[in-house]
């Protein structure tokens, strides 16, 4: 991680789920917002319509946009936050500043760390995932996000779900690798709604990477985001697009990492209410340098708004 100047930071530890802990995070360059709470769940928001669905829920605080970490050697899989793959006993630390979250996990010789800030160029979340390798022998990693697709207001949302989500349809960029999720207008004076999910590396692209945006086919029946179907038996991302019932974005990609070594892989999730807008955001983020960038943007832009209100980050942090 970056060295940066002192500053006044909400961090825990958690070394198991008999602590719970209700810190969150909410940030935004004034068009996009990003909620993240403590257990690494949390929604996306653009102009009062949420990106990605979200319930707030206390008691398990299980809905938000998630990554699974997975050692292709013994097939182990893990979350860097509690949710959604619960584990008892495994500390985890998260601490939130004025312009991003972290999270940070062990599991084995791994050491992963997440960092999530809000894109000041863009309107768009980005996700940065740092893999550690401690141990003596290289590794190969997969890393697969999820998230549900929302795109409505959350109370029309949540009124009627399976109504709203038959106007959702999900295509994919083979140019980017980018997912596109669109709101089709159900009237003329409605305007068309886009999301955009995609994903860069720090290493080169040995393949394509997978991708879903079918509930069903990521889940499995009957199950949910701590057991999916797509990690039974190596089970790959199906490729679906298209009007489907219940959609998501997902994008896996493979890293390997040596012993000493470290891999970076970002997701970024954004929204725009036009395609070209949509498309910009996919193709500056398809690179990795914009990933880097964003986070040094997004610190300038946080030191300037304390500046400008004269501010201390004490001031802002409860």
């Amino acid at each position: 991680m970056p060295a940066s100047e002192p500053e006044t930071v909400r961090h825990k530890v958690i070394p198991d789920l008999a602590e719970t802990n209700s810190d969150v995070v909410l940030l935004s360059n004034g068009r996009y917002s990003v909620l993240v709470t403590a257990a690494g769940a949390g929604y996306g928001s653009w102009q009062g319509i949420d990106v990605t669905r979200w319930q707030a829920d206390f008691t398990r605080d299980c809905w938000g946009q998630f990554c699974y970490v997975r050692d292709l050697a013994d097939n182990s899989l893990w979350s860097i936050g509690r949710q959604p793959i619960v584990e008892p006993g495994v500390v985890r630390e998260n601490a939130f500043h004025g312009d991003r979250a972290e999270f940070r996990c062990h599991s084995g010789d791994i050491e992963t760390f997440w960092k999530v800030c809000v894109a000041g160029d863009a309107d768009a979340e980005v996700r940065l995932l740092t893999m550690i390798n401690h141990g003596a022998r290289e590794r190969t990693l997969e890393l697969t996000s999820y998230a549900e697709v929302c795109l409505n207001n959350r109370r029309a949302d949540q009124a009627h779900p399976a109504f709203t989500k038959l106007f959702v349809e999900t295509t994919y960029d083979r140019t980017t690798g980018a997912l596109f999720a669109r709101r089709r207008p159900r009237d003329v004076n409605e305007k068309p709604t886009w999301a955009i999910h995609v994903s860069s590396s720090s290493q080169p692209a040995h393949q394509e990477p997978e991708y879903e945006t079918d509930r069903l086919r990521f889940l499995g029946r009957g199950r949910t985001a701590a057991n999916p179907a797509v990690f039974d038996a190596r089970t790959s991302l199906s490729g679906t697009t298209g009007p489907v019932l219940d959609p998501i974005v997902s994008l896996r990609r493979t890293v390997r990492v040596g012993p000493g070594a470290e891999a970076h892989v970002a997701f970024v999730t954004g929204a725009a209410d036009n395609q070209s807008a949509i498309q910009a955001i996919a193709e500056q983020y398809s690179k990795f340098a914009a990933v880097e960038q964003a986070f040094r943007g997004s610190m300038e832009r946080y030191k300037c708004e304390l500046d400008e209100f004269r501010l201390t980050p004490g001031d802002v942090s409860v």
